[in-house]
């Protein structure tokens, strides 16, 4: 009698432990020991990208024509500025990288910036007009608009916005609440689109190696997916197992009520 009650209990915490196990992040790095950080490389710019060139000056007048949409403004041959009826409309949307990798920009033209960061296309615009003696003293901001990157699986699934162009793996999971308790941390899953082609890079979240990962500084549309360590519940699966959750419960109560009243 006390074999099937000590079997039952056991049971039951075997259970217990199995379901309530949790998850370690880096469990493997030790207290006070020193890690050399890897530092995150330039995002490139690609085809389907919106980017976001301003120009700015002292004058103005000499740096409005490069801020607007084609058509807006438009320099003369003493390089006087002639605003149209419709400047006021600033091309807020950016610039949308074809699949050439080019974009049409306000009085310079098209110019190639896929397989450039956004730095060296700040370097490439600023130099163009000052070689072209539009402004002498050109400030130049680049930003990537459509920065984004879709995260799902055992998490909260949503699409994330990265207005800085920076992200971690781990900075996008605590933006999802983090991963659930069934998920796999030892193989996270990232799948990247990177000139042209797709590739799948995995990544261990309970290993201090998730830092040298590939996968861990995240680039635009990045796909993250946290996979499930057991397969999903079915609704007849789970009745089941509540039915066997409910029926050692009913065991071991009777077991302990025998118990106490045979000592009687």
């Amino acid at each position: 009698m006390y074999r099937i009650l000590i079997f039952s209990l056991v049971s039951v915490f075997f259970f217990s432990s199995c379901m309530m196990r949790k998850i370690e992040y880096v469990k493997d790095m030790s207290p006070d020991s020193l890690y050399k950080v890897k530092a995150a490389e330039a995002l490139k710019i690609q085809s389907n990208d919106r980017i976001s060139i301003k120009v700015h000056s002292k004058d103005f007048e000499l740096s409005a024509p490069f801020n607007t949409h084609p058509g807006g403004y438009s320099l003369t041959t003493e390089k006087d500025v002639i605003k149209s009826i419709d400047a006021d409309n600033s091309f807020e949307e950016g610039y949308l990288v074809n699949k050439d990798g080019f974009i049409d920009f306000p009085i310079l033209g098209k110019l190639k910036v896929s397989g450039l960061s956004t730095d060296e296309i700040q370097m490439l615009v600023t130099n163009r007009i000052k070689e072209e003696n539009y402004i002498i003293d050109p400030l130049v901001k680049v930003n990537l608009l459509n920065f984004k990157v879709m995260v799902m699986g055992e998490i909260r699934n949503q699409i994330i916005s990265v207005p800085d162009g920076r992200i971690t793996l781990f900075e996008a999971i605590a933006k999802s609440d983090g991963i659930n308790p069934n998920a796999n941390a030892q193989r996270v899953v990232v799948i990247r689109e990177q000139e042209g082609n797709r590739k799948l890079l995995t990544a261990n979240l309970e290993s201090y190696d998730v830092f040298d990962s590939e996968a861990y500084f995240l680039r635009q549309n990045d796909i993250v997916y946290v996979a499930p360590k057991y397969k999903q519940v079915t609704p007849g699966t789970q009745s089941v197992w509540q039915m066997v959750g409910m029926l050692f419960g009913v065991i071991s109560l009777s077991v302990t009520a025998m118990a106490l009243f045979n000592r009687k």
